[in-house]
């Protein structure tokens, strides 16, 4: 995953650029015109007060975001907030400047933006779980990291590690943690990216303890775990470079 501040508040001229999430080649870039803003009632009342300024107004937005493959052209609907805010860069001296900037701030997009790589061998349950966390990132981390946590689940379930065993004969759901132990050897160096999306997605139950950055990071490591787990492309690079490095060279030639 590219590591940027999605989640800040941007200026229609600073909008990001994000990858497509349905061709995967090109990138999605904002359509100034598919913009619109409607002011909340809650902000339109305070027009009357006596200390009104510009930066009291609070507003909705919707519009898209356009795919620049030409093969493409998949479109993404974004909606968030507007807030007005004194310009920063303003200077009473250029009066002829306006004073003030609208910050627009996500809460959602549809479909939802593809956060990190997923390889193609992830089963197609866990990817589901994952896209339903990417949709809710700009809107509750916490929710978010929470549908990850379930997501790893999945991911331990795929390598064949028991969900239930029974005791005193009755069938007993496996801890979490306890089911991470009972990964094999070959997942020993790996353990501590299951610890940790464990521990981040454990947080997420817990109302605002999970920040967008916070989150950022458990994306980081769930991606590298997905990596070593289902990289199928990865393992067979890695196995052909440490073919060359037995040959110390190409083939030889017959």
């Amino acid at each position: 995953m590219i590591r940027k501040d999605i989640y800040k508040k941007f200026s229609l001229s600073s909008f990001p650029i994000w990858n497509c999430p349905a061709c995967q080649v090109g990138t999605i870039i904002l359509d100034k015109k598919s913009i619109n803003t409607y002011e909340t009632r809650a902000s339109l009342e305070f027009h009357g007060h006596d200390a009104w300024e510009p930066d009291w107004v609070n507003e909705t937005f919707y519009g898209t975001l356009t795919c620049t493959n030409p093969k493409c052209k998949d479109i993404v609907i974004v909606v968030g907030d507007v807030e007005v805010e004194l310009d920063a860069e303003y200077s009473m001296e250029g009066l002829e400047r306006e004073p003030y900037v609208e910050l627009y701030t996500i809460k959602f997009t549809y479909p939802p933006l593809d956060l990190f790589y997923i390889p193609d061998a992830v089963p197609e349950d866990i990817k589901d779980i994952l896209k339903l966390s990417f949709g809710l990132y700009f809107y509750s981390p916490s929710s978010a990291a929470n549908q990850t946590r379930i997501a790893l689940e999945k991911v331990i379930t795929s390598l064949k590690i028991k969900v239930y065993q029974s005791k005193a004969g009755k069938r007993k759901r496996i801890a979490l943690h306890d089911r991470i132990n009972l990964l094999p050897a070959k997942y020993d160096k790996g353990k501590k990216l299951f610890l940790a999306i464990k521990w981040l997605g454990n947080a997420g139950s817990h109302d605002n303890i999970i920040s967008h950055s916070d989150l950022l990071d458990l994306y980081d490591i769930f991606e590298t775990l997905l990596r070593e787990v289902y990289g199928q492309d990865e393992k067979r690079i890695s196995k052909l470079a440490k073919e060359v490095n037995k040959r110390k060279g190409p083939k030889k030639k017959r």
